[in-house]
């Protein structure tokens, strides 16, 4: 998913200096958009990871988690 959202701002920034370059001008909004879809992406990934560390911690407070 998040590669896809990389990928999606990555190609909305070369479409942006493709017009600039030829036109002299471009329209920005995409690529903020872009660019807040791809950091709304990221977040939820370091929220998951955050909860993952949190139950993992658990386990091996617990004695739980044998190999770590």
């Amino acid at each position: 998913m998040t590669s896809l959202a990389l990928k999606d701002l990555h190609d909305t920034i070369e479409q942006y200096l493709d017009n600039i370059q030829s036109t002299g001008k471009s329209d920005l909004q995409p690529v903020i958009l872009s660019s807040c879809l791809f950091q709304s992406e990221i977040h939820e990934l370091t929220r998951c990871l955050q909860e993952r560390n949190i139950h993992i911690e658990h386990e091996r407070r617990s004695g739980n988690l044998k190999y770590l």
